[in-house]
C-alpha cells in the first residue's frame, strides 16, 4: 500500500510540475509575440528585456531542464547529445539590424545552472582568434551541437546563424566547453586548416544564395560548399565544391575537395 501510494504522489507531482510548465511556457509564448509585434524601438527594447528576465527566471525553477520549452515562436533551442547542455538563442529586428539574445542552460553536479548570454561580437576585432568567459558571446541563432571528448575535456561544437548585413549572412562554427569551477568558455582553438588554428570559424555569403554547412554523420564530417568572390566586393557566393573538417587528434582539421554521394547525405 505504501508503495502503491508513494508512486501516486510521484506521478501526482511529476504531472503537476508539468503543468506549471505548460503555464510559464504560453506566458513565454505570449510575451515574445508582443516583442514581435512592437514597433517603437524603444518600447520593444524593454519588452525584448522583460521577456528575456522572464525566461531566465523559468529556467531557473528546479526540474526546469525536464521541460522542453519547444514551441515558442522565434526561439531555437539545441542540446547536446549527453543532455547536460542547452542553449536557447533568439534575435529582436530592430530596422534592418538584429539585437541577439542567449540563455544557456547546464548541469553540475546534478543542479541546474543558468548563463544569460551577452553579444559582444561587435566589440571582437579578431573573433576567430578570441575566446569568451563570464557570459560573453558570439551572438547567432544556433541550430545544431556536435559533442567531442579530449582526455577529460568535452568540446561542444556550435552551428549558427548571423544576418550579419542587408546582403550577406554568415554561418559559424564556434565551440563551447567548461573551464576553472564550471564556468562557460565560448571558442577553443579547435580548428586547423593545415597553416594556423582558429578558436571559431565565420562563413560570409550573399544573403541571395542557399550555403550548405551541416554535419553529416554518415561522413562523420562538417561539411560545407566552398565560397567564391563574384563581382561586388564582399559578395560571396557558394561553388559546386564541398570542403569539410574531420575531427580527429583532439581537432577539427580541413579536407578539401571531399567527394560526396547522395547517401552521404541521409540522417
Amino acid at each position: 500500500m505504501k508503495k502503491f501510494l508513494f508512486i501516486l504522489f510521484f506521478f501526482t507531482t511529476c504531472s503537476l510540475v508539468a503543468q506549471n510548465f505548460e503555464q510559464q511556457r504560453d506566458s513565454l509564448i505570449t510575451r515574445i509575440k508582443e516583442v514581435a509585434a512592437i514597433q517603437d524601438s524603444a518600447q520593444k527594447t524593454i519588452a525584448a528585456q522583460q521577456f528575456l528576465q522572464l525566461f531566465e527566471e523559468t529556467l531557473n525553477q528546479t526540474n526546469s531542464m525536464n521541460f522542453g520549452f519547444d514551441s515558442i515562436p522565434f526561439v531555437g533551442k539545441v542540446v547536446s547529445p549527453d543532455k547536460k547542455v542547452r542553449v536557447f538563442t533568439w534575435c529582436v529586428p530592430f530596422g534592418n539590424a538584429y539585437q541577439y539574445y542567449g540563455i544557456l542552460q547546464y548541469v553540475v553536479d546534478k543542479k541546474n545552472k543558468i548563463v544569460v548570454l551577452s553579444d559582444k561580437k561587435h566589440s571582437l576585432t579578431k573573433p576567430e582568434t578570441t575566446t569568451l568567459t563570464n557570459g560573453d558571446w558570439f551572438g547567432a541563432l544556433y541550430y545544431q551541437m556536435e559533442q567531442n571528448k579530449v582526455g577529460k575535456q568535452i568540446y561542444y561544437t556550435l552551428f549558427g546563424f548571423d544576418f550579419y548585413s542587408e546582403t550577406n549572412n554568415r554561418k559559424l562554427l564556434d565551440v563551447l566547453y567548461f573551464g576553472e569551477n564550471n564556468e562557460p568558455v565560448f571558442g577553443a582553438p579547435l580548428f586547423n586548416n593545415g597553416q594556423w588554428k582558429a578558436c571559431r570559424i565565420l562563413f560570409e555569403y550573399n544573403a541571395d544564395s542557399q550555403f550548405f554547412f551541416d554535419y553529416l554523420p554518415r561522413k562523420k564530417m562538417i561539411i560545407y560548399q566552398s565560397l567564391v568572390a563574384e563581382g561586388e566586393e564582399n559578395n560571396f557566393v557558394p561553388t559546386e565544391i564541398f570542403d569539410g573538417l574531420i575531427f580527429k587528434n583532439g581537432e577539427w582539421l580541413l579536407q578539401k575537395n571531399v567527394e560526396l554521394s547522395p547517401k552521404d547525405f541521409r540522417k
